[in-house]
């Protein structure tokens, strides 16, 4: 049937999805990934209001969010906020609300759904650093250097400053490699990091 299609959809989705009663704002629906989330089971939470699930902290940011949701007529979307969760500690999470409203025009559920960022974000600054940076002795790399002197010469270049550039060069390091091999190589080239 339609109704166990859109149930199915709605378990497979990995974003958290929140359906509330309008009036009473209790829970009628969550799916797998809410209770994920929560970490809690949807027995534990359909049926239910927010300050009965979560911390009084917790409960009055979802209270507020929702009353502002129940005033407008506008969804409401956020990016990038921080939220506790009792078994997972902070994450970062993207939400959009919306308030579901029946033929006459009177708010009958609320529904928000909750993507968590956390572990994306991550590795997006892993990879951002990872770009700039030698994977040896973590300092920054070639590309790191060109992109701060571009920004150098923009800035002094409007000032009419000046600037020096220091390039450091190991001599015999080929030698290092050959004779002794790339293992005591790498150790130098730490070494050399770590003084800078």
């Amino acid at each position: 049937t339609t109704q166990e299609f859109l149930n199915t959809v709605i378990e497979s989705v990995p974003v958290t999805v929140f359906v509330k009663e309008a009036q009473q704002q209790r829970y009628v629906l969550i799916n797998r990934a809410g209770e994920e989330m929560v970490g809690k089971s949807r027995e534990e939470l359909v049926g239910k209001t927010a300050g009965e699930i979560f911390p009084q902290d917790i409960a009055q940011r979802v209270e507020t969010l929702d009353g502002r949701l129940l005033a407008s007529d506008q969804p409401e979307a956020t990016f990038g906020e921080l939220i506790e969760t009792p078994h997972n500690g902070t994450r970062v999470v993207n939400s959009s609300a919306v308030a579901i409203r029946d033929t006459s025009g009177k708010p009958r559920y609320l529904l928000r759904v909750v993507d968590d960022i956390t572990e994306r974000q991550e590795a997006e600054r892993l990879i951002n650093h990872l770009t700039l940076h030698d994977p040896l002795t973590d300092l920054p790399n070639r590309l790191a250097a060109v992109k701060e002197l571009d920004v150098l010469l923009e800035k002094f270049s409007r000032a009419s400053g000046e600037f020096s550039v220091i390039c450091f060069d190991l001599d015999r390091f080929k030698e290092v490699n050959d004779i002794h091999g790339h293992d005591v190589g790498d150790a130098l080239l730490v070494e050399v990091g770590n003084k800078m």
